[in-house]
């Protein structure tokens, strides 16, 4: 197979015809992409597509193929020395995220952005969040938000600062939708202004979220007719955000103070489908469910699967969570298909839902719907704990504490363990608190297992609760 030559590459071949333009390097850069001798026994655990065929890759392979501009590699070295498990070195971690984020890696660019707030570096940190904001890595957008909010050195910050908690909230990212409620308490006048301000130049996406506030009367006192106008104008124009609040309006009209099931609901049709078409994951979804069940128009188990499908690809959870269950379980009217829902899981994990790698690596783990394949769940787990996902690590865990498809190795089992509880993990907590109990991987220590119990008890854990009470009687015997 002939290797793909980089254009730094070609450049250098074809120097003296051409004179190709190249990024000169500063000579910290040149420096941190030469070979670390201390990370020469470095692996990364990595997987194919499928996560069927998975290896660790040495540290001078992925050094390599950073220097061929291969965007995951670069962003896994800068990780490594940013976070471990490779010694820190801020230059060799700045030097790798940002080959990774030019690259085009959005995600290398939020790590780098980060960075670069905590090293002062505001101006170039926003513009590296805006690029990843851009291209939908939700943390960023918060991210870029705070530091809008911080700076409060660019004009209309409140305004593009709302939109990006915003949106970054609706993505899920919790932190933002607490930031986004007080920061609507502190600055409130000055968002209203600014909204106000950006609609009348033509801006849609703020005239969509002002009819909203108007709407319902967040921020402002509730004008519901200028509410509905500003969103009409926006919807009308292609909005997709004002279609959708116009969907939940109508959506939600007949409903109010009366029998849900005795409402008809014919009249929403027109609206959900209007705000589905303009990309309104939340309206495919309404929509699917009313096609599904009969509401309002004639039930249709095929069209609903389709409208689910495009809801879960506008990135509506509950809309691909709906849909995969029914494909898994059957039912409804619906015939089971579970490979299909396992392709569905694992285009999601493609996308960048850990939760649903985890999903697909549990249809293997546990062979309800598909085969069981240990080693292949394995893979699975082992590829999205390197990411952060704490359910994985504890799975991980959990098989090397049982010998379950690996060997038994209790170190093995703390090191997962410890990953997921550094994550604030309360079941993997619970699950380390046990090997320092029993002494399993790790020397023996009450004091430790106590805290851990504790800490997962406190967060909702029962098993925490129960080995709380386990250790305490303990203790009280060896007094």
């Amino acid at each position: 197979m002939a290797r793909r030559i980089s254009f730094s590459t070609i450049c250098i071949l074809v120097l003296v015809l051409a004179g190709c333009a190249t990024t000169p390097q500063s000579a910290d850069e040149a420096t941190a992409l030469q070979a670390d001798p201390a990370a020469k026994d470095y692996r990364h655990f990595q997987c194919d597509h499928s996560f069927q065929s998975c290896g660790h890759v040495p540290y001078e392979e992925l050094l390599a193929n950073c220097k061929f501009e291969d965007a995951e590699a670069c962003r896994v070295l800068g990780m490594a020395y940013l976070d471990g498990p490779l010694a820190t070195d801020a230059t060799r971690a700045r030097t790798f995220l940002r080959r990774a984020c030019e690259f085009d890696s959005p995600q290398a660019c939020h790590n780098l952005g980060e960075v670069l707030v905590g090293q002062n570096a505001p101006d170039e940190a926003a513009k590296l969040l805006t690029r990843a904001c851009k291209a939908d890595v939700a943390p960023a957008c918060a991210s870029l938000a705070d530091l809008l909010r911080d700076r409060k050195s660019v004009d209309g910050w409140q305004a593009t600062a709302l939109l990006h908690y915003r949106d970054a909230c609706q993505a899920g990212v919790e932190p933002a939708c607490t930031a986004l409620l007080e920061f609507m308490e502190k600055d409130t006048a000055q968002v209203i202004e600014q909204l106000q301000q950006r609609c009348d130049s033509g801006q849609l996406r703020e005239c969509a979220v002002l009819g909203a506030l108007y709407h319902n009367g967040v921020a402002v006192e509730a004008d519901k007719e200028r509410g509905l106008a500003l969103l009409e104008k926006a919807c009308n124009r292609g909005e997709q955000l004002a279609c959708q609040e116009l969907g939940v309006i109508e959506f939600n009209a007949p409903f109010k103070g009366g029998d849900a099931d005795s409402v008809d609901v014919s009249g929403l049709i027109p609206p959900l489908k209007r705000a589905c078409e303009a990309g309104s994951g939340w309206a495919c979804f309404r929509l699917g469910l009313f096609h599904h069940r009969g509401m309002g128009v004639s039930a249709d188990v095929d069209r609903a699967l389709e409208l689910y499908e495009a809801a879960c690809q506008a990135d509506h959870t509950q809309a691909c969570n709906t849909l995969t269950e029914l494909l898994l379980q059957g039912g409804h009217g619906v015939t089971a298909a579970p490979k299909r829902a396992a392709k569905l899981y694992l285009d999601r994990c493609h996308g960048g839902d850990l939760d649903a790698c985890y999903s697909f690596g549990a249809l293997y783990l546990h062979g309800q719907h598909l085969p069981k394949d240990l080693d292949h769940a394995y893979n699975v787990f082992r590829a999205t704990c390197g990411r952060g996902h704490g359910d994985s690590c504890t799975s991980l865990g959990v098989m090397h504490a049982v010998g379950q498809g690996v060997p038994q190795d209790f170190e093995k089992s703390h090191k997962f363990y410890k990953m997921a509880c550094d994550e604030n993990h309360a079941m993997a907590c619970a699950n380390l608190g046990s090997l320092y109990m029993l002494g399993d991987g790790t020397e023996q220590d009450l004091d430790e297992a106590k805290r851990l119990f504790e800490f997962a008890c406190e967060r909702g854990e029962s098993q925490g609760c129960m080995r709380l009470q386990m250790i305490e009687q303990m203790k009280a015997s060896q007094q």
